[in-house]
């Protein structure tokens, strides 16, 4: 079975969770990274309800969607100034941000994803593409894949994959601007588990 990047980084937090007693639990530093002096950065308590983020530019400096205001925030931690913001859409329940490198996409809890017009600017706007995945479905996660050019969004309670014992992820196209019906992967619970029982026997 393939493993997606996502799917992969699941199974390393499960299996670094289930560490037995006589090893450490400590990883090694990823590379440009010391993660013995972490170094912590505060936002205002204007942004408590973050959603979405994602580091942008310099140090210091991110994006991110305030859950239930259809707004964006350009956050820089170091500054004694206001945080820029601006408005793209109606208060909702939105849940991740993802950014391609040229363009922003804000996702809805629903599974419907924004692609942000104008950003910077005072015309701002979203253009709204919806999941064409019937019955009860919520979402928490996006990031852009730039191997298939697309926005990969995470299901985290959909009544398709209840029975199943499993977790799906769907594909927005931005060659065609639009989802695929079928998931573009999906994670096994029971595979997971198994992972984890081979992790402590060894």
């Amino acid at each position: 079975m393939k493993l997606y990047p996502c799917c992969a980084l699941l199974l390393l937090l499960l299996s670094c969770n289930g560490l037995t007693e006589g090893q450490s639990g400590k990883a090694p530093s990823p590379e440009g990274y010391n993660l013995a002096t972490p170094e912590k950065l505060r936002v205002r308590g204007s942004m408590q309800e973050i959603s979405g983020i994602i580091h942008h530019g310099k140090d210091g400096e991110f994006m991110a969607i305030n859950d239930e205001e259809g707004r964006i925030f350009r956050m820089d931690v170091r500054a004694d100034k206001p945080y820029e913001n601006w408005k793209f859409g109606k208060n909702t329940d939105y849940e991740d941000l993802a950014f391609t490198g040229k363009d922003y996409f804000v996702l809805k809890s629903n599974g419907s994803l924004f692609h942000v017009q104008n950003m910077f600017t005072d015309s701002i706007s979203a253009v709204e593409y919806e999941l064409p995945v019937k019955g009860r479905k919520e979402f928490e996660t996006a990031y852009y894949d730039r191997n298939v050019n697309s926005i990969i969004i995470i299901c985290k309670h959909c009544e398709g994959d209840k029975k199943q014992h499993r977790t799906s992820a769907y594909r927005f196209n931005l060659t065609t601007m639009a989802f695929d019906p079928a998931p573009f992967f999906q994670i096994s619970v029971a595979e997971i588990l198994d992972k984890m029982t081979e992790k402590k026997k060894s």
